[in-house]
């Protein structure tokens, strides 16, 4: 009997995009009552996150794969030799990938990105990539898209994902009029203490469900959002976006969707 498994990681210095898809294809096979499990490989304090999310560094400390197991390995950190080590004992192994970021010895990849279809992978992998390939959380898929336009520019919501390793966040606050309403998701509660002292006049959140932030974009005037995971939220629900490019994997993205037109201002 086959078993599905996928490999990941978050937390600080990471942020949540490879967890957020990864629940969600993982929320799909629940619906469909296939059973998979999810390896994360948090960086910092681990969360009290679901039950089928089970904490390990699997880099550092691999998992037995049986020969029946199907993985997925989505993941900035794993190098060529830890995918051979799981190509070598699982049935089938595919590869999340954004940016050609190494030669996967792999049978698959999956570009979840719009711009996907602009790469050119080694013949003779299978390769699913484009629009139809972007993986969005449940929450957002049934979230009433934006529907109204404000002329006038009074709410403004901040998020550059689950970690502010650059430590933008008090570079963009400093910059806006103090007579806008800003929301700013600091992604983690540790971090969200740090700014609220800060800044004890602004409506700071750390670590938020998926639904409380669906509110917070559809609800804003404008979103000022790093170009990774969230950009496709934010795309998909219609939500006025300035892109700031924190991290070369985001390059691709912020470039496909300012050339579109998604992107009017962009940061990079």
């Amino acid at each position: 009997m086959r078993s599905f498994i996928i490999f990941t990681e978050a937390g600080d210095g990471i942020g949540f995009g490879h967890l957020f898809r990864c629940l969600a294809i993982l929320d799909c096979f629940k619906r469909e009552g296939v059973e998979l499990t999810l390896y994360l490989n948090w960086k910092g304090a681990p969360p009290n996150l679901r039950e089928e999310i089970k904490f390990i560094d699997w880099l550092e400390s691999p998992v037995d794969v049986s020969n029946e197991s199907i993985v997925l390995v989505d993941s900035y950190l794993a190098e060529t030799g830890t995918y051979q080590l799981l190509r070598s004992s699982c049935f089938k192994l595919i590869a999340m990938d954004d940016y050609q970021r190494i030669d996967y010895p792999v049978d698959a990849i999956i570009n979840p990105n719009v711009f996907g279809g602009t790469f050119k992978y080694p013949d003779p992998l299978k390769v699913l990539t484009g629009s139809g390939a972007v993986i969005l959380r449940e929450e957002i898929r049934l979230c009433q898209r934006k529907s109204h336009h404000s002329q006038f520019l009074g709410k403004v919501l901040i998020t550059v994902g689950g970690t502010d390793y650059r430590n933008i966040i008090p570079m963009i606050i400093s910059t806006l009029s103090p007579n806008l309403e800003l929301t700013v998701i600091a992604g983690n509660n540790d971090y969200q203490e740090h700014l609220q002292k800060q800044f004890p006049e602004i409506e700071i959140k750390g670590m938020i469900s998926a639904d409380e932030m669906c509110d917070l974009m559809v609800g804003t005037d404008v979103s000022i959002s790093a170009c990774g995971q969230t950009l496709h939220e934010l795309s998909y629900l219609g939500v006025p976006t300035i892109g700031v490019c924190i991290d070369v994997d985001q390059i691709p993205n912020y470039e496909y969707y300012k050339k579109i037109g998604v992107l009017k201002y962009a940061f990079h």
